[in-house]
């Protein structure tokens, strides 16, 4: 998960430093949000993985 929020962070720099005066323009808040919103999906997503790994297949192994 920390992966996506440097590559989202990494993104954001990248285009601030390559064309600074168009970086308002491209990097608009709803373009902010999107990225944000993409980097919590992706942490939700992992985080229920390793739930369902923890509850389910852990505990089905102990009853062996």
């Amino acid at each position: 998960v920390e992966y996506m929020l440097l590559a989202m962070m990494a993104f954001d720099r990248y285009k601030a430093i390559s064309n600074p005066l168009l970086y308002a323009v491209d990097m608009s808040s709803k373009v902010c949000y999107q990225l944000l919103a993409v980097v919590y999906l992706v942490a939700k997503k992992s985080s229920i993985v390793k739930i369902f790994y923890i509850f389910f297949i852990h505990s089905s192994t102990e009853d062996i």
